[in-house]
């Protein structure tokens, strides 16, 4: 499945356009992950590539910052999941008011 995402802007150099983490030990991932992500500009991607269907992080990610986040399947298994996460405005504002 391809997933539609409204975000576009390119990643920073120093952030992976898909971060890999199957070869990081599962406990270490979502720190892992969560350091990819805090490194986001509002507006900005990128996709995470596992060895399973990440609904853990995902339910981190809605306790700690609801509403901050895009996530949009781009793959989901049997072997590899890709999930496309973005970072948004949260509370309502679009951004521009700095």
């Amino acid at each position: 499945m391809t997933a539609s995402n409204t975000l576009h802007s390119p990643l920073p150099s120093a952030l992976p356009p898909v971060f890999d983490v199957r070869e990081i030990p599962r406990p270490r991932r979502h720190d892992a992950i969560m350091a990819v992500f805090n490194q986001l500009a509002h507006g900005q991607t990128f996709e995470l590539l596992n060895d399973h269907d990440p609904l853990g992080l995902f339910g981190r990610m809605q306790e700690a910052i609801p509403g901050a986040f895009t996530w949009d399947y781009v793959m989901r298994g049997p072997e590899e999941w890709r999930v496309a996460i973005g970072r948004v405005h949260a509370g309502g504002c679009c951004g521009s008011c700095g």
